[in-house]
């Protein structure tokens, strides 16, 4: 097996592996199970330089300075000077520096990869103007300058594909969940209240504004609980002020960890009405805590997500359902069996197919 020879590796993301975040999840889980095929290294962004080791792992952040678009010219600078001390860099995070600069560093022998996790909608409305000057300017030389694209969903796929009018060589991988931890997670003791479950960012574009106001439809035994934070948090108050929903609305800060599978197996329904995922990482922790899932059928990863997942994942269509249909549909769906097959959608799944990739690549790959 010549090919899983110790071929060294480089993680880019546009965060350090220990914060919270999808992508750093991705990047976390990931990285953990590739060490042990790869000599792995992370090379990041971060609030502060540093070296230092995390799971065994060599990680290198670097300050990067910008609210809206962190930049680092040592990042680039290190990138530059070592990417043919790798046999291959692996980046993530479409709209950043740092896959930016992974492309421009890039030289002919070493293979870059890209995983986007990209979506067409900017979660906060200041970065949508941002994020269209990026994709117009910086899109088709950034996508142009990778090797190898993994997409997180088909969805995603089409999304970049459709936005860029170009397709790239790439794979679909499914981005994993852990399903024996989730499985094995205890639910919060809380009666026998029938909890309705979003867990996420608070932005206007994930219509969590829609599911308060369904709960004013639903029989008094519901109650919604809404973790996270983001820019729309305020309005959100606002609104459960104003329907009167205070004793049954409750808005819970960020969760991490096990405690988010707890309320994974605390809940009698888990809601996401996003008008655009590419994927929809919650739902698929909710059908392992052995959830029904509804999801907005917007066409992109949660449409995806409730082909695939028939019976265990229902949806809503926002576009021409009322407020009273959705609640209809979320009392209906509450408390209903689940056996969903997530095979595929395990991060050990996920590790083995990059380990897949990486291996194809390198064996193609001239000697320099």
């Amino acid at each position: 097996m010549g090919s899983l020879v110790r071929r060294r590796i480089a993680i880019v993301s546009s965060r350090e592996p220990w914060r919270i975040g999808g992508v750093e999840r991705v990047v976390a889980e990931t990285a953990r199970r590739l060490k042990s095929d790869f000599d792995v290294e992370i090379l990041c962004m971060g609030g502060k330089t540093l070296s230092t080791e995390w799971e065994d792992i060599p990680v290198h952040v670097f300050k990067g300075y910008s609210a809206m678009y962190p930049l680092s010219l040592s990042f680039y600078r290190c990138l530059k000077a070592r990417f043919c001390d790798f046999d291959l860099v692996h980046c993530h995070n479409f709209a950043t520096f740092t896959t930016l600069a992974s492309v421009l560093a890039k030289n002919r022998v070493v293979p870059l990869v890209l995983s986007p996790h990209f979506n067409p909608v900017a979660q906060k409305s200041y970065y949508a103007i941002f994020r269209r000057l990026h994709d117009l300017i910086l899109g088709k030389r950034i996508l142009k300058g990778a090797d190898f694209v993994v997409y997180g969903s088909g969805a995603e796929r089409k999304s970049v594909e459709r936005q860029f009018n170009m397709e790239m060589r790439g794979a679909v991988i499914h981005t994993g969940v852990d399903t024996i931890k989730i499985g094995s997670a205890e639910p919060y003791d809380l009666g026998h209240v029938k909890i309705v479950l979003y867990l996420g960012r608070l932005e206007k574009s994930k219509n969590v504004h829609v599911l308060v106001r369904s709960m004013s439809r639903l029989p008094q035994d519901f109650s919604l609980y809404i973790i996270g934070e983001g820019s729309y948090s305020a309005q959100l108050k606002k609104l459960i002020d104003r329907l009167n929903l205070r004793s049954r609305v409750m808005m819970l800060e960020p969760v991490y960890g096990e405690d988010v599978y707890r309320w994974m197996k605390s809940c009698c329904v888990f809601v996401q009405l996003s008008e655009a995922e590419s994927f929809g990482l919650t739902c698929v922790e909710a059908l392992a805590a052995g959830k029904p899932v509804l999801v907005n059928d917007n066409g992109t990863g949660l449409t995806e997500l409730a082909n695939l997942f028939r019976g265990s994942i229902s949806t809503v269509d926002l576009k021409s359902q009322s407020v009273h249909e959705i609640a209809g549909a979320i009392e209906r769906v509450c408390g209903t069996a689940v056996s969903p097959d997530l095979n595929g959608f395990d991060w050990n799944d996920t590790a083995q197919g990059f380990k897949d990739v990486y291996i194809k690549l390198l064996d193609r790959k001239p000697p320099s």
